[in-house]
């Protein structure tokens, strides 16, 4: 019975210390992190999207300055991964047109484009479409761009009418 005792005793000691080796490692690369002022993120294994700016304010358009150039924008999108990144589908909503875009890979550290064009009715209202991108990104195989803004009628004393 002494000698069962002993050897669970041996055993529980020696799986606490290997908990307290591991415990320990990982509290002291966690507090390095902590205490060295940077946002480390973990590095995504395989492509990585990012969507430069991932949304297109245009601000305030008046109905009488319109060009049809207000509504051609594009989107910047960025491999930050280690692997090549391809857009599969990019499709825009309510009339929003997908003019072109970047095809074929995208290499890590480079950069595609997305060529939008969407039609800006003379009449006062809220400008909201999205541009979704379904991709083989790690990170995220489907990414939304957003594209806001209104339309009013014009601008006095600092006022705006709709």
């Amino acid at each position: 019975m002494l000698k069962k005792i002993g050897i669970r005793l041996i055993i529980t000691l020696a799986v606490a210390m290997l908990c307290n080796a591991a415990w320990g490692q990982d509290a002291t690369s966690s507090a390095t992190t902590a205490n060295s002022g940077s946002s480390q993120t973990k590095a995504v294994e395989g492509p990585s999207i990012r969507l430069e700016p991932p949304r297109i304010e245009l601000g305030e358009l008046e109905i009488g300055k319109l060009k049809e150039d207000d509504g051609k924008v594009s989107f910047t999108v960025w491999n930050d991964g280690n692997k090549p990144l391809i857009m599969n589908k990019v499709t825009g909503c309510c009339g929003t047109d997908i003019k072109d875009y970047t095809k074929g890979p995208i290499l890590p550290g480079k950069s595609g484009k997305i060529d939008v064009f969407f039609r800006i009715e003379p009449k006062p209202k809220s400008i909201d479409r999205t541009v979704t991108i379904v991709s083989n990104a790690a990170n995220s195989p489907e990414l939304q761009g957003k594209i806001v803004g209104t339309v009013v009628t014009d601008k006095e004393k600092g006022r705006v009418r709709l």
